[in-house]
């Protein structure tokens, strides 16, 4: 079998899932922003203003629904995926393993747990456009509109800039709402995949893994640490690092590029050592 090969086709089916996501999240933040930007244009006109805003938190109801459609859809096709490739590294023919419903819900609510935390953060910052403009506005009543209409161009020109997310996690790292879409998406796919790879090997009683061994100029060092490294499922087998383990270490964070597969073991090291053994027994060592 061709390792690299089939991890190179699984990389390609990852990037179907994260296309298909992001261009449906791109595609209501265009429509949110045509609404905003609609109301700040006439933003002295506080009706029209609140009815474009309200469009624009119709179109996260969409966003919600758009993401809870996705996630099992996905769930479903990259743990199938996980499952033939253990398969596939074991050379069984067919999966040893059952569908688990269980298993897959349980990956697709926290993998949609983390798409919802998206749609809060839209949700709040429409709210906070809204609260900006109806202050101003009022502001305006009584001082002029001229404070209105620079608060509108600023929230413009933010918009424009930074989209409707611009946000800054506790790493200090900056998303939008694309960057953000995209890391949980190439995440969850990898995740439910390398998932569904573990539990078939786990139903065949395998417990030792290889981790595949790529290193890029951008792996982190726990990445460096952890390539082409054998470790255990489950830590039943005694001397060797568990998966709970390198994974609180950081291994398989957003957007790593790592799976694992059987312990493939090196042919020519066994050849090589059963030469060494076979002279040893006749006495040429």
């Amino acid at each position: 079998m061709q390792l690299n090969n089939y991890l190179n086709s699984v990389q390609r089916l990852t990037d179907v899932e994260v296309k298909r996501l992001t261009d449906f999240v791109n595609s209501i933040e265009k429509e949110m922003l045509i609404n905003i930007n609609s109301g700040l244009l006439n933003s002295r006109d506080l009706a029209f203003f609140n009815l474009k805003i309200g469009e624009a938190k119709q179109l996260i109801t969409a966003l919600q629904n758009g993401g809870s459609k996705w996630t099992p859809e996905m769930v479903k096709n990259m743990y199938v995926e996980g499952l033939r490739f253990g398969a596939v590294t074991l050379s069984i023919e067919t999966l040893v393993s059952r569908f688990d419903v269980e298993a897959m819900n349980v990956l697709s609510n926290n993998i949609y747990g983390r798409f919802q935390d998206l749609t809060t953060i839209i949700g709040r910052r429409v709210d906070d456009i809204y609260r900006e403009v109806a202050l101003a506005n009022l502001k305006g009543n009584i001082a002029g509109y001229r404070g209105l209409y620079e608060t509108a161009e600023r929230i413009k020109e933010g918009l424009a800039e930074r989209g409707i997310t611009g946000f800054v996690d506790r790493a200090g790292k900056e998303w939008n709402m694309t960057s953000y879409t995209d890391m949980v998406a190439r995440s969850s796919t990898m995740e439910t995949f390398r998932q569904g790879t573990a539990n078939e090997y786990i139903q065949n009683d395998i417990d030792l893994v290889q981790i595949n061994n790529v290193i890029t100029s951008t792996s982190c060092e726990v990445c460096r640490k952890y390539a082409g490294k054998i470790i255990s499922l489950t830590g039943k087998t005694v001397g060797y690092p568990t998966l709970d383990e390198i994974r609180a270490e950081g291994m398989f964070h957003p957007n790593c590029i790592h799976s694992y597969h059987v312990v493939i073991p090196d042919l020519e090291a066994l050849r090589e050592e059963n030469k060494r053994l076979e002279a040893q027994y006749y006495g040429k060592v």
